[in-house]
């Protein structure tokens, strides 16, 4: 009689185990952080690092003794040619030093790697940088990493979607788009146009969902339409009208279970996929007037465009937006050092506002005058928020016998939040600072 308690909860355990194990092999594994304008992001979470591009580096931050490096791990190493790989991806405008970090960077869980773009390359590493691979490569120097110049448009919105990394990949010929898969298990490529039936087609933007894909396309014969298809893309299906707007590299668009939240006049908007009934979420932003010019005796008219909120991601029970609250502001002086010319310095007061997806209530995350929010990403579990954005430093100087807050600097920085039941961002940690690798 005594065994049998221990019997019924062996059972349990593995029928448990085993239920546990079928979720895992059927759970979504896409990049550990989401956010809205899904083009080229170069940050990316692993179990113990966060990996992100800024400026001319690599830099990871160590989620369990919370310190932020170049990602190299040779202690000898100067970092200053390609040969380290904290400097092999961004990218040299000219032979100057002015540098870019412009590629993505997803991390996969399948294998245990990161990838990341550079030119028409897709490289991949483990979390320590070591085991250096480059997937693939489109040009006959594709693998050469000598140089800082490469073209960044040849591959862009690189995404990584259970075991297969998508991406769009420009045709060198025709000057268009088209959308390619490639399996990580495999080592093979395919060009999504051509299985779907639109092998003639641009592709102006896709969105990953869990179902399948949302891609925007235009073609000679229909112009300009967006289609949904599953991961094989057997079953093909020409979406609404509606969302012609919302999947678009501009509109910051989020997928958030039966919804599509993106940005348009008046502001934040969001349809329902089901229904494509469409509601305003916040009004915020100003539509300016068209414009006309004329070129060799003949007008042409631009249309005017929508400023509105910035969506930055969804939470569990939030939507997060960077909201303007209040017209230019003048905030000091700027001195020209080389012409010592002075001009104002006028910003608005912006917030990250968080938005209740069921009451369309507002609450004020973050405000600061002298902060231009960048970009906030949200881990898969909802837990954790990095904020990216410019610090603006004023000092007070005396100007022709008056007081004056001068522009010093503008100082990029990001900061991780831990959010609570709420939604709300607490727990404030600082991982990278502009001033601690520049000075």
């Amino acid at each position: 009689m005594k065994k049998t308690p221990i019997l019924f909860m062996c059972i349990i355990f593995i029928s448990l185990f085993l239920s546990s194990c079928g979720n895992v092999k059927n759970s979504i594994d896409k990049n550990g952080l989401s956010s809205g304008n899904t083009n080229n992001i170069s940050i990316a979470e692993s179990p113990t690092r966060i990996l992100f591009g800024k400026y001319q580096m690599l830099y990871y931050y160590d989620k369990v003794n919370h310190e932020t490096s170049p990602f190299c791990f040779d202690p000898l190493c100067q970092h200053d040619n390609e040969s380290c790989i904290a400097i092999r991806f961004p990218k040299y405008n000219s032979e100057s030093t002015y540098s870019e970090f412009s590629g993505s960077i997803e991390y996969c869980s399948y294998n245990d790697r990161f990838y990341a773009t550079r030119g028409d390359q897709i490289c991949s590493f483990r979390f320590d940088g070591t085991d250096f691979k480059t997937e693939f490569y489109f040009s006959e120097d594709g693998n050469d990493f000598s140089s800082s110049l490469y073209n960044t448009r040849l591959i862009k919105n690189m995404h990584i979607y259970n075991s297969y990394l998508y991406m769009q990949k420009l045709d060198a010929v025709s000057g268009e788009y088209f959308l390619l898969r490639y399996d990580l298990k495999t080592g093979i490529y395919e060009n999504l146009c051509e299985t779907s039936g639109y092998n003639d087609s641009n592709v102006w933007h896709y969105i990953i969902t869990d179902k399948g894909l949302l891609i925007k396309l235009e073609t000679k014969k229909d112009g300009i339409f967006c289609i949904k298809t599953d991961f094989e893309m057997q079953n093909v299906e020409k979406l609404d009208d509606k969302l012609n707007d919302a999947i678009s590299s501009t509109a910051d668009t989020i997928i958030d279970g039966e919804y599509i939240y993106y940005i348009k006049s008046p502001g934040l908007v969001r349809v329902n996929f089901n229904t494509f009934e469409e509601e305003v979420v916040l009004e915020d932003g100003k539509q300016t007037d068209d414009s006309t010019y004329t070129i060799g005796g003949e007008t042409f008219t631009m249309k005017g465009t929508f400023n509105g909120p910035r969506l930055l991601c969804t939470g569990e029970k939030q939507i997060y937006v960077i909201k303007r609250n209040t017209e230019p502001i003048r905030l000091g002086i700027k001195i020209d050092q080389r012409t010592k010319m002075i001009s104002e310095v006028n910003t608005s007061t912006y917030s990250i506002t968080a938005i209740d997806k069921k009451s369309f209530k507002e609450t004020t995350i973050l405000s600061d005058q002298y902060l231009q929010f960048n970009k906030c990403y949200i881990s898969n579990n909802k837990k954790m928020a990095i904020l990216m954005f410019n610090r603006l430093v004023f000092e007070n100087e005396e100007i022709d016998g008056k007081t004056e807050a001068v522009l010093k600097k503008s100082i990029s920085e990001i900061y991780s939040y831990d959010i609570d039941k709420d939604g709300l961002f607490v727990n404030e940690t600082m991982f990278w600072d502009e001033n601690l690798w520049n000075d």
